[in-house]
């Protein structure tokens, strides 16, 4: 039978169906139970991309959907980047896929994110697109507050992101040196050189058996994390939160899709919806910028544009028709308008 119709699309599913959803057992061939099926197996046979996730306690099957845009309270905001992809991806890979694209397409220098877009492949391309991540948390435990960690230390890297010189918390040289393995470290605070980390020392000493001076090792990536956490101390510090923007950014985009179920199914076209919809976003904003910006001009409330409102009619009959020129039409005007930071967000649609 599969010589047959191995080539046949239908007998392709049901290939599919059986291998991932059934089980054989001695020639037995029994149904999967829930915890044995794999969240990218099949789960529609007429979307054949939509994975399964299992969120704060809820269900979805579909796919998920990165927000990003620029940062700029005062002026024009815009969505810069829509990415759709299987629920099961991971923001951070999202994040790495785009940062170099988004980076060479709107001189990104800037990045406002949540705790999930992090990895060290996001460091690594971070460092070579000379962007600056700030997080609003952290993966993972926060450290004890009476614990020195390597947070608590300044760094100053050189040109390929390795730490070149470091002090302890209270200013004072640290003797830094490499490890025994590549993208380690060893960094050292004798008390004559500040007698409170050698303190500190001491007293984890008996429970540690460490040395009477002040011993640090680290890696690469763990120096990466730590100066993560400088910075998000620093933008909590400052009661600045640039990000909180794109949460309403993502329910603009998504609230036309009741229960997150947009009407289409597969991966090419939710993703193409969900550029549309954004797109129709940007041209909302676009003209209402351009309507404050004639009111501030003019100093006349009741100034109408001749131009933008018959624009944006003509923009949103045309909508279902002109998808790839839409999406132009927005990477055009975002090179016209953008500002060289952005924030992310990520969000959950699937098929009705």
């Amino acid at each position: 039978m599969a010589d047959k119709y191995a080539a046949d699309a239908g007998y392709a599913i049901l290939q599919r169906v059986f291998d991932e959803h059934f089980k054989r057992v001695e020639e037995v061939v029994t149904a999967k139970m829930g915890a044995e099926l794999s969240a990218d197996s099949l789960q529609s046979p007429d979307d054949l991309e939509a994975t399964f996730r299992r969120k704060r306690g809820e269900e979805h099957i579909g796919y998920v959907v990165n927000v990003t845009e620029t940062v700029d309270p005062d002026g024009l905001q815009l969505i810069t980047k829509v990415q759709t992809e299987p629920n099961t991806t991971d923001d951070a890979q999202m994040l790495n896929d785009a940062l170099p694209e988004l980076a060479q397409r709107t001189d990104l220098e800037t990045l406002y994110t949540d705790g999930t877009y992090s990895s060290p492949e996001v460091d690594e391309t971070c460092r070579q697109q000379q962007v600056t991540q700030h997080q609003t948390a952290i993966r993972g435990a926060s450290p004890a507050p009476d614990t020195l960690t390597l947070s608590n230390f300044s760094f100053q890297l050189d040109e390929n992101g390795y730490p070149a010189t470091m002090r302890c918390p209270h200013g004072q040289p640290v003797d830094l040196g490499a490890g025994r393995k590549p993208d380690r470290f060893v960094a050292r605070v004798a008390a004559a050189d500040c007698p409170q980390c050698a303190a500190y020392a001491q007293r984890q000493q008996a429970l540690t058996h460490a040395a009477l001076c002040f011993v640090h090792y680290f890696s690469l990536p763990q120096l990466s994390v730590a100066l993560r956490r400088q910075r998000m101390q620093a933008l909590l510090a400052s009661g600045r939160n640039p990000r909180a923007a794109v949460e309403a950014t993502v329910r603009e985009v998504t609230c036309r899709f009741p229960n997150a179920q947009v009407r289409v199914r597969g991966h090419c076209r939710v993703s193409m919806t969900m550029v549309a919809t954004a797109a129709m976003s940007n041209a909302r904003r676009i003209w209402r910028f351009q309507q404050r910006s004639q009111v501030v001009n003019k100093g006349d409330e009741n100034h109408k544009s001749t131009l933008s409102a018959p624009f944006l009619s003509i923009f949103g009959h045309c909508r279902h028709f002109f998808g790839r020129w839409v999406a132009t039409f927005v990477c055009q005007t975002v090179a016209a308008f953008h500002r060289p930071c952005s924030s992310l967000m990520s969000a959950t649609v699937f098929p009705v």
